[in-house]
């Protein structure tokens, strides 16, 4: 995936450029200021927040932290790069702002030191209230058994029968648990997919908040660069949400 960081270009006042500064081989960003727009409680909302992110003393692991405009801590999240893989192993805000922006910050941070570091995926172990955070995000469900994936389609997607915004991925997971497949990788991979699309559908008709539509276990889900150049237009325009000078432009790493 190739990077521009509009360094040449004048951006708006909302932006400021991002700088990067090699740490122990990794390429990390000085901290920046970014301008959140917001909707909430259907009312447009802007804060002030800055994003930066620390070695740890923990070989390998980094701390991602987001502060107000006054500099008061607002959430962190612990990271560890591991070969050619990010594990997300916390990602935390203040009760307060639970669904105020700063964990979204804190997410484009750790994707954009995965991009700058060359990383092929994000992984994380997601507790079931923040599956749909997640999802949001693009990050696609790990399950590693057909077991698992069978009993998530019974439990949840087959529920959906009749609903028309799930007609499709309904279908296919109706399909799915009724063949035969001599590979098991391939169906495996199938199931996962399926969820995804389920919880994107979700995502979609802005169902996360719906009791109906809550996860009751959590899982492993992980985030790829192939879905991240894949989603470039996505990611783009939340990079442009939170006032954060970076953009993805083209398809190759």
């Amino acid at each position: 995936m190739k990077i521009n960081n509009n360094t040449k270009n004048k951006v708006s006042p909302a932006f400021q450029k991002l700088y990067f500064m090699p740490t122990q081989n990794r390429r990390l960003f000085f901290e920046t200021y970014c301008k959140a727009k917001l909707n909430i409680n259907n009312k447009p909302v802007e804060r002030d927040y800055f994003l930066k992110i620390e070695k740890t003393k923990v070989p390998d692991e980094y701390c991602i932290k987001v502060s107000d405009g006054k500099f008061n801590p607002l959430g962190t999240s612990k990271i560890t790069i591991d070969g050619n893989t990010m594990y997300n192993n916390s990602i935390i805000t203040k009760d307060n702002m639970h669904g105020m922006g700063a964990g979204s910050v804190m997410r484009l941070g750790q994707i954009i030191t995965m991009i700058e570091n060359h990383l092929d995926k994000i992984e994380l172990s997601s507790l079931a209230s923040a599956v749909h955070f997640h999802s949001k995000f693009k990050f696609e469900p790990l399950f590693k058994t057909l077991e698992n994936i069978s009993d998530f389609i019974k439990k949840y997607i087959l529920k959906q029968q009749g609903n028309e915004n799930f007609k499709k991925v309904y279908t296919e997971a109706n399909d799915w648990l009724g063949k035969n497949a001599t590979d098991d990788n391939e169906k495996l991979k199938l199931g996962n997919n399926i969820i995804y699309e389920y919880l994107q559908t979700i995502n979609k008709n802005r169902l996360c908040k719906d009791p109906d539509y809550q996860i009751k276990h959590g899982f492993d889900m992980v985030l790829t660069k192939e879905n991240i150049s894949k989603n470039r237009e996505f990611f783009n325009e939340l990079f442009k949400k939170f006032g954060i000078d970076y953009k993805i432009t083209d398809s190759s790493y």
